[in-house]
């Protein structure tokens, strides 16, 4: 795939908007990205199933709330007046949600950036926080992260492993533990034992 880096993060050639925030452990929002991030769609489809199925919602909802603020409808009143409620009124770009775990708003930050990457850059993440990249990732199903984590971890020598890290992972949901995409992070772990 090819390297989008030069796009990432700016509003050239962009046609939606990441709205990064925290998820509550009830799975309301905690606390929120400043901004929302400009993005592009073919990069969040082709980098992500799950992103790729929120995109024709967010068009959905954006050309509704367009065609309503431009016709009138009485019948979309409603519509239109939530959208006016959610910022926008017609004329901004459709906005994608992009929920993580509370106090990890920089690490979604950096799946979405690793999108962009023709290689994700995993340099200066601690072990805790490759963990951490690989959960989201793989949450989003976002495999190019996922291979990257794990060979960052593969490469990884038995004492360079941190107890962290093993404790981390003996922390995972035993669904988790279960999954190809833990194996790597799992067997090292263990080694460390």
């Amino acid at each position: 795939m090819a390297d989008y880096t030069a796009f990432w993060g700016h509003d050239d050639l962009s046609d939606v908007m990441v709205v990064l925030y925290e998820e509550a452990e009830d799975g309301s929002r905690k606390r929120k990205r400043d901004s929302p991030l400009p993005a592009h769609k073919v990069v969040l489809a082709a980098n992500s199933q799950v992103l790729k199925a929120q995109v024709p919602i967010a068009v959905s909802k954006h050309c509704s709330c367009l065609l309503m603020s431009k016709t009138g409808h009485d019948a979309w009143s409603k519509v239109v007046n939530w959208a006016k409620a959610a910022g926008t009124d017609g004329t901004e770009q459709p906005h994608i949600d992009f929920a993580v775990p509370a106090g990890q708003l920089e690490v979604g930050e950096s799946v979405l950036k690793a999108m962009y990457q023709h290689q994700p850059d995993l340099s200066g993440f601690g072990q805790v926080a490759l963990l951490q990249l690989l959960m989201l990732a793989d949450r989003y199903q976002v495999s190019k992260v996922m291979s990257a984590v794990n060979q960052t971890v593969q490469a990884l020598a038995t004492a360079d492993i941190s107890w962290d890290l093993v404790s981390a992972v003996c922390q995972l949901p035993s669904t988790c533990k279960g999954m190809e995409a833990f194996a790597i992070v799992l067997q090292a772990a263990t080694s460390k034992h």
